[in-house]
C-alpha cells in the first residue's frame, strides 16, 4: 500500500536562492515507491511544479548508476529532489559532483569521514554508504529540469560490501 504525504519544508535562510525563490519547498513523502525519481517524474506529469521532494521509507526498485538497481530496504534514507535549470549540457557532471559534495560536507560535520569515488559514490570506510544519481530533461543544449535522486544506508539491511 502506498501512503502519500504532502508536507512543506521549511529552509534555512543560506539555502541557495538560485535553485529556491522562496523559503519554503513542497516535501511528498511514501511508505514504499518503485523508485522516487520515478515518482518526481510522475508527479512532474501532473504538472506539479519544482522544487520538491519525493521521500519514500523504502523502494522497491531504487535505481542506480547504468541501470543497476539500489537496495532500498526500510531504514535507509532515500530521496529525490526535482529542479527547474537552464544549465548547459556540458555541466552535467557538475550537477552530481555538487550534489556529492554537499552532502559530504554536510556529514563531515558530524565527524562522519565520508569520501567520494568518482563521480556518485559515497564512501565510509572503504565501503559503499549511498550514492547519488541524476537525470535529466533537455531542450537542444539546454537542460530544463534536473531529478537528483540520493540513496543512504542508515539503519537498513547493509547489502555485503556496503556499510551504514
Amino acid at each position: 500500500m502506498v501512503i502519500m504525504k504532502q508536507i512543506t519544508l521549511h529552509l534555512p535562510k543560506n539555502f541557495s536562492s538560485v535553485i529556491v525563490k522562496q523559503n519554503t519547498i513542497n516535501g511528498y513523502i511514501y511508505d514504499t515507491l518503485t523508485s522516487t525519481n520515478s515518482q518526481a517524474w510522475q508527479l512532474r506529469q501532473e504538472n506539479i511544479k519544482p522544487p520538491f521532494v519525493v521521500i519514500a521509507k523504502q523502494q522497491t526498485a531504487g535505481k542506480g548508476q547504468r541501470g543497476n538497481i539500489w537496495r532500498s530496504p526500510i531504514g535507509g534514507l532515500y530521496f529525490s529532489i526535482v529542479l527547474e535549470l537552464n544549465l548547459p549540457v556540458e555541466f552535467i557532471s557538475h550537477l552530481t559532483l555538487f550534489s556529492v559534495y554537499g552532502i559530504v560536507m554536510e556529514l563531515r560535520k558530524f565527524e562522519i569521514p565520508i569520501e567520494i569515488k568518482w563521480l556518485n559514490d559515497l564512501i565510509l570506510e572503504g565501503k559503499k554508504l549511498g550514492g547519488i544519481l541524476c537525470e535529466t530533461k533537455s531542450d537542444g543544449k539546454i537542460i530544463k529540469e534536473v531529478i537528483i535522486g540520493v540513496g543512504i544506508n542508515y539503519k537498513n539491511e547493509i547489502p555485503e560490501g556496503r556499510i551504514s
